[in-house]
């Protein structure tokens, strides 16, 4: 067991402190006009915050995957901004115990929806960035996302790169138009890139026993069955057949989801758990409760053109999230944590957005 695990959720957060070294005035970091933005995940709820405001109540006051991101950040002298999801969707209403009392909340226009299709919320996170560009005059953002979320900001930056990498969106949150805003670099953690065991559970693909007799992979795997209409459509659309193709058609990364070359992107992702007998199937194993290795570190997409400019750090001996970090370190004799509030990730994140940590080849 590493360090990094025993130090728990709360010591996790209060480690922060001892990365950060503040800046010596409001919004230095980062070039004139530039901005990160925090993009959450599948099934989340985060507020919009800025810089100078977030939720003035609760444990997570930008949103339970957020939270620590944007206090490195901030702390860093970056301007940030959580873009806002809700389940549902809709305007983001306070979710106690995580957050509440918070800053006026955007309109729905401007609001993903956590449990929606792809292809509904890469347009909406499009449009949030064009409410930056008019509202805050935000000319260039480095997306820092959370699961989902990864996917996500590759989605809209492909959609706001250059002409020859836009496709055309379809369905009813289709955008009209873009905002010159310009993606410099996005960083990713525990995103599945190429999809969720989970989701092949659920849908068949793969088989429930694949954990093996690895208790908490098993308990993973049985509250994902049980809980699973709640996160649908979108849940289902994280297979490798959905997101990479089948039978030589192409799937959603190759069509909607290419970076430019000139956009580096710095994967992390987490390893605290497996199966029992081990798999060599790196799909799923090892795995941070949620996303495996080849997913939360793409190789495939690199080789593929998908994400030309690749770059990875070290897997982390961390599980998906804080809420899944909360769920199973009372049934389990080791206390894990999440990767979203780790130091590890802080650094990662932090260092690459500043251009002191290249990572590594994948």
């Amino acid at each position: 067991m590493t360090g990094a695990r025993r130090l728990g959720v709360l010591g996790a957060l209060a480690a922060l402190g001892a990365l950060l070294v503040p800046a010596t005035g409001a919004h230095a970091a980062g070039p004139p006009g530039s901005a990160v933005v925090l993009v959450s995940g599948l099934g989340s709820a985060s507020p919009f915050t800025t810089s100078a405001g977030a939720c003035r109540s609760g444990q997570t006051p930008a949103g339970q995957n957020l939270s620590a991101l944007r206090t490195t950040f901030v702390r860093a002298g970056y301007r940030v901004f959580t873009a806002p999801i809700m389940p549902g969707g809709g305007r983001v209403r306070d979710t106690p115990p995580a957050f509440s009392d918070c800053p006026t909340q955007l309109p729905a226009s401007y609001t993903m929806d956590s449990n929606a299709r792809l292809n509904s919320n890469v347009p909406v996170l499009v449009r949030f960035l064009g409410y930056l560009r008019r509202r805050y005059g935000i000319r260039s953002v480095y997306f820092v996302a959370h699961s989902m979320g990864g996917v996500l900001s590759r989605g809209a930056t492909q959609r706001i790169g250059p002409p020859s990498t836009r496709r055309p969106f379809t369905g009813r949150a289709a955008a009209s138009g873009t905002d010159p805003v310009r993606v410099r670099k996005i960083v990713t953690v525990s995103s599945p890139h190429i999809g969720s065991y989970l989701s092949e559970v659920i849908g068949g693909q793969l088989p429930r026993t694949l954990c093996g007799t690895a208790a908490i992979c098993n308990v993973i795997v049985t509250v994902a069955i049980a809980t699973a209409n709640q996160y649908q459509p979108a849940l289902s659309q994280f297979t490798r057949e959905y997101l990479q193709g089948t039978n030589g058609r192409p799937g959603w990364n190759r069509r909607f989801g290419r970076v430019p070359r000139q956009v580096p992107l710095l994967a992390l992702g987490g390893d605290a758990l497996s199966t029992d007998p081990p798999s060599p199937d790196r799909f799923y194993n090892p795995n941070d409760g949620y996303v495996g290795p080849s997913s939360a570190h793409p190789r495939v997409l690199r080789d593929q053109g998908v994400i030309p400019s690749l770059r990875c750090a070290p897997l982390q001996d961390a599980v998906h999230s804080l809420g899944l970090a909360q769920d199973i370190n009372p049934i389990s004799p080791t206390k894990y944590i999440s990767m979203d509030v780790a130091p590890a990730t802080q650094r990662y994140a932090l260092g690459f957005v500043r251009g002191s940590y290249r990572g590594v080849r994948c």
